[in-house]
């Protein structure tokens, strides 16, 4: 689909599913692809009403349901936009959302939250295999992209793992090249994703709605061999700001 070449096609009064879900569809899609350009305007309700041949209603209702999927707004009279489409990342990606970022021509931006050193509790001590003489060190940060915050980032590592690590030094960057810094080496991880309804700190960092849907992504990363986890990284994830993919090959 070429860029800025949307042009909806007829909607079918037979089909089982909603004409307004049909032309969502469209829409959805003309977003991701391009068809219709960040900040573009769509075509207008009465226009594309008229050209389909359908009640301006079923327009309405199609762009309401995009407007709180995130990929359009509505600005009051002026119209409605395109939003710049999801960030897309791999799953089985390793530390590369940045790249991943990059990689779609968006700029990356990173907010320091807050960076503590919490006592060891039983929990965190059986993961990680420490004792209680260790400290845990907490990192939060708000990752942005094109200056719009898409999640909320969680990481723990025991200080011993990290000695002299500071705010400074967490304030921006990535983690996979700060952490082999200190010798750490991160060769594999397991991931848990869950679906859940954001909390009331993470609404407000994440600019969302309260109980807006959000993925958690839990990863474990782990050294050579059998050990413990070496580090601990959360991330709540704007479901409306992120689409996440798997390359599958079909030998699988």
């Amino acid at each position: 689909m070429e860029r800025g070449s949307f042009s909806p096609t007829p909607l079918s009064s037979e089909s089982k599913l909603p004409l307004y879900h049909q032309l969502a569809d469209q829409l959805r899609e003309a977003v991701r692809q391009g068809a219709i350009p960040p900040d573009e305007p769509i075509p207008r309700e009465v226009d594309l009403s008229e050209l389909l041949g359908v009640s301006r209603g079923v327009v309405r209702q199609a762009i309401l349901q995009l407007v709180q999927e995130g990929y359009l707004r509505r600005v009051p009279g002026k119209g409605t936009f395109a939003q710049p489409p999801p960030i897309e990342y791999d799953l089985l990606g390793f530390y590369n959302f940045k790249k991943e970022v990059e990689r779609q021509n968006q700029s990356l931006g990173i907010r320091l939250v807050a960076f503590e050193s919490m006592p060891v509790d039983p929990v965190n001590g059986a993961l990680f295999g420490v004792g209680p003489d260790d400290r845990i060190v907490g990192i939060w940060r708000t990752l942005l992209v094109g200056g719009n915050p898409v999640l909320l980032e969680r990481t723990t590592v025991p200080a011993s793992r990290v000695p002299g690590l500071t705010e400074e030094d967490v304030r921006d960057g990535g983690f996979l090249d700060l952490f082999t810094s200190y010798g750490l080496q991160l060769v594999r991880a397991r991931r848990y994703l869950e679906a859940r309804a954001v909390d009331a700190f993470e609404s407000q960092e994440l600019g969302l709605k309260a109980n807006a849907p959000v993925l958690v992504i839990d990863r474990y990363t782990y050294g050579p061999g059998d050990g413990p986890v070496l580090v601990r990284c959360v991330w709540t994830v704007r479901g409306d700001r992120c689409r996440h993919f798997i390359n599958v090959d079909a030998s699988i």
